[in-house]
């Protein structure tokens, strides 16, 4: 018959894993311990014989794996097993060797201190508006200036058409240049041209007068040979009136027995 007493006393750190669940609801932990273990053995004696009296410290490890079910306000349930292992605390003697393990089936019942208790948040403060950017709006394109109109190149001068004394026919000198008033007609876009009959002061004013309307009758039909259209030759004659060189009455002079052919814009 064998009699005696077992105590232990454990200081352990334990670690916990949950494998399922929530924080809410069931969930399963498993977990694994280390530690140190005091096992006493008290009057432990076998048929009356007393064969162990002493207690011994030694490292512990455990596994664990249970059941949790939260309630509210801090409390929660489990059940769950445990197994624990003591090293070197074998009690020898003659008869017997004696070891330490635990195998244990347990239900807990616990409450967690401040597990419900709204935590203070403070505010983060809110910043202020920040002021919307002043878009300036775009400036206004400067405005293009027109472009100056291009001025017209220049009338050439005045065509002299020259005579030979007494004459109104029109010479190969005079056809060449009533050519070249033409084209230039043509050339700088004229609206019109003048043409003005001279004579000099050789022969009566009468003579005269009638003889330049004979060279300017003569030129403007050499214009519109040269393709100026009739409509745009405007006839003028002035006889022995304006001369280009001034000489007196009854005087030939080469230079004032001409017509004047001026273009006009």
């Amino acid at each position: 018959l064998a009699d005696g007493v077992q105590k232990k006393d454990s200081l352990m750190i334990n670690g916990w894993q949950r494998l399922l669940g929530s924080d809410v609801d069931w969930s399963l932990l498993a977990g694994v311990g280390v530690g140190m273990t005091n096992v006493a053995v008290s009057k432990l004696s076998v048929d009356g014989t007393q064969i162990a009296d002493a207690s011994k410290w030694a490292p512990t490890v455990q596994v664990m794996a249970q059941f949790v079910k939260p309630f509210g306000k801090g409390l929660e349930a489990g059940i769950g097993y445990r197994y624990a292992h003591n090293f070197k605390e074998e009690f020898k003697s003659n008869t017997f060797d004696y070891k330490s393990f635990q195998h244990e089936f347990f239900a807990r019942l616990s409450w967690r201190f401040g597990a419900d208790t709204p935590r203070k948040v403070t505010p983060e403060p809110i910043p202020a508006p920040q002021p919307k950017p002043v878009v300036k709006p775009a400036p206004k394109p400067a405005p293009v200036a027109a472009p100056k109109p291009v001025a017209p190149p220049p009338l050439p001068a005045p065509f002299i058409v020259y005579f030979d004394f007494d004459e109104a026919a029109i010479t190969g000198a005079a056809a060449r240049t009533i050519a070249d008033a033409a084209r230039a007609f043509r050339t700088f876009k004229a609206i019109e041209i003048i043409a003005t009959g001279h004579t000099d002061r050789a022969g009566s004013t009468n003579y005269n007068e009638a003889l330049s309307q004979k060279r300017v009758e003569a030129v403007k039909t050499a214009l519109v040979a040269e393709g100026v259209p009739s409509d745009k030759v405007i006839v003028k004659h002035e006889g022995e009136n304006n001369p280009t060189v001034s000489t007196e009455d009854g005087v030939r002079e080469y230079k004032n027995r001409r017509v004047e052919i001026k273009l006009v814009r």
